[in-house]
């Protein structure tokens, strides 16, 4: 075992406390990939308030679309699927290539983009985990090979895993929610009035349809005067 991967394991990287989810420290962080192509980002969760590390834009659209859902109640992103000893033996059971480090010599480990607890239709909790990939990706037979070994590994778990791609985000309420981001973490009402209409769509007390594109002024001129304000 790496020394890296000890020190993660000592440092309860990638373990998760119901009691405090706002200290859960993903097992990939963006700033790992400083020298890598792609866009990558870190944003403040919705809730709250933890840094959430994503691996490119569709992660944060579904990401934000999941969050502004009331029924998930916590989202825990890049979560390692170990003890690497399952991962192996799923690749050994399928015949596929476990990832391995040459440069220090140790198996990589396994993450899913997302582990989520959510509320089903009968208020019970469960946890779903979702990997997020672009439809391109998916001919991609390396790409496809690591997403069996999730797939089995959740099934071990008894744990609903899907593939999630751009077909299946509605991009205009990922950017509607991006456009808004900022009034989930005003403490006390702005008083700018467009930064107020933010807050009070993050907050849900003006209901919009999220999925057309938001023009703050209209929504200003016909719901500020009459907003019932708590």
């Amino acid at each position: 075992m790496g020394k890296r991967l000890i020190t993660k394991l000592k440092k309860g990287i990638g373990s998760i406390d119901l009691h405090c989810p706002q200290q859960y420290i993903p097992w990939i962080k963006t700033s790992e990939f400083k020298h890598s192509l792609g866009t990558r980002y870190t944003i403040k969760d919705l809730k709250n308030g933890r840094l959430i590390h994503l691996m490119s834009g569709l992660e944060k659209d579904y990401y934000l679309i999941s969050r502004w859902n009331d029924n998930v109640v916590e989202i825990f992103e890049q979560y390692p699927l170990l003890p690497i000893s399952d991962t192996k033996r799923i690749c050994s059971e399928l015949g596929i290539r476990h990832p391995f480090n040459t440069k220090d010599k140790i198996f990589n480990v396994f993450t899913t983009d997302f582990l989520m607890l959510v509320k089903d239709d009968d208020n019970k909790f469960k946890w779903i985990a979702r990997s997020v990939k672009p439809k391109c990706e998916l001919s991609n037979k390396r790409t496809l090979e690591k997403l069996y070994v999730e797939s089995a590994y959740w099934a071990k778990m008894d744990i609903e895993f899907v593939v999630v791609t751009e077909e299946s985000i509605d991009r205009n309420m990922a950017d509607n929610i991006e456009r808004i981001r900022a009034g989930f973490y005003y403490d006390c009402e702005p008083s700018d009035e467009i930064e107020r209409i933010k807050f009070l769509i993050a907050q849900k007390k003006i209901i919009v349809d999220m999925g057309i594109e938001l023009s703050f002024e209209k929504i200003r001129n016909e719901y500020l005067g009459r907003v019932d304000y708590e």
